[in-house]
């Protein structure tokens, strides 16, 4: 009898940890999930806070990260998307998305494929542990921009895919079908490479041809004040934008290879003509 009674004693004080953990979640959840709209195929939306995200909240889990820019170890906390997209199509009765748009805060736009969003570990978060000085997810962020998360990280499964969607998703737009790209479908086969590698690095910030994201200028506002300049110039400001133009703006260098960034420069050239 005695061994009963502690068992269950035991057996309740779990009961109550899983219940604070599992009411804790729910708030970190419908804290940051508030903020973000959910972009239907039929073009109605719907905030992630909800109540029919509510039985999702049984996926809770959580996923230990290395922050790209502090090297700190981050715990993200949030759903895999194996578990949430299902869930969306389930709910809403939609068809397996062929890619998602994530779109931040500051106008910052990522499309996820097919291909990163079946990533073994891809985990969209509603909540960090560990925010370090600096890095990435730093406290000076945080106050600066409001800062709540809701973004995807995608990588880590046989495809190699690596992807990380804007840190503060304001709108993820679910896309069945595969949508023509206005810049891939305009451009003339010289600068088809170099239009490939504007779609996968430039566009995410710079609009063009209505594609794209809000972050920064439009494109050809951008290239208007660099057409007088040489090949050696703008290759120098790419691969450093900071250093090159003596002040400190929020764009990121050219990584790709000497080759690549020829064939972009192409392209560009060819944007104005």
């Amino acid at each position: 009898m005695r061994c009963y009674t502690h068992f269950m004693k035991t057996a309740f004080v779990l009961f109550l940890i899983f219940l604070s953990h599992f009411s804790f979640a729910q708030e970190k959840f419908f804290q940051n999930a508030k903020r973000v709209k959910l972009v239907l195929p039929d073009g109605s939306r719907v905030l992630l806070s909800d109540e029919k995200f509510k039985p999702l909240l049984k996926k809770w889990s959580s996923l230990k990260r290395e922050d790209p820019n502090s090297k700190t170890l981050h715990t993200y906390e949030g759903f895999y998307l194996k578990d949430f997209l299902p869930y969306i199509q389930k709910t809403f009765e939609v068809k397996e998305p062929h890619h998602l748009v994530t779109e931040a805060s500051d106008g910052y736009k990522v499309t996820l494929s097919r291909d990163a969003l079946e990533s073994k570990n891809a985990f969209i978060a509603f909540h960090v542990q560990g925010v370090p000085k600096g890095g990435l997810y730093s406290q000076y962020l945080k106050r600066k921009f409001k800062w709540q998360p809701a973004y995807i990280i995608a990588g880590g499964g046989e495809s190699g895919v690596k992807v990380v969607s804007p840190y503060q998703i304001k709108k993820l737009t679910w896309h069945e079908d595969a949508v023509k790209n206005p810049v891939l479908s305009r451009v003339s086969t010289p600068f088809q490479r170099g239009a490939e590698i504007y779609v996968e690095t430039c566009s995410k910030c710079h609009r063009h041809k209505g594609f794209g994201g809000r972050k920064a200028p439009a494109m050809r506002l951008v290239l208007r004040k660099w057409q007088s300049k040489s090949d050696g110039e703008l290759k120098a400001f790419l691969r450093a934008p900071q250093k090159t133009v003596k002040r400190k703006i929020q764009m990121s260098a050219f990584q790709g290879s000497d080759e690549d960034l020829e064939e972009l420069i192409k392209f560009l050239r060819s944007v104005l003509k």
